[in-house]
């Protein structure tokens, strides 16, 4: 047994502004999670900057962690 789905154009409507707006909030979403990734990207620059990173940490205990912030120097 097939039931026909026949929505009525209201509730159609209803379903489109819906997701018009989800989607609206997801890219404000982006927007802040990108904004965010900039802000803690410049702190990382400034934590991880080549003098203050020499200065903080004792030679050769970090050696292994360098590749991952090589980018960042």
């Amino acid at each position: 047994m097939s039931t026909v789905f026949n929505p009525s154009a209201k509730s159609i409507s209803k379903r489109i502004n819906l997701l018009l707006h989800n989607r609206g909030v997801l890219l404000h979403g982006i927007k802040k999670i990108e904004s965010n990734k900039k802000k803690v990207l410049k702190v990382f620059q400034k934590l991880f900057s080549r003098r203050n990173f020499q200065c903080h940490v004792q030679e050769g205990k970090m050696n292994s962690f360098n590749p991952l912030f090589s980018d960042l120097q």
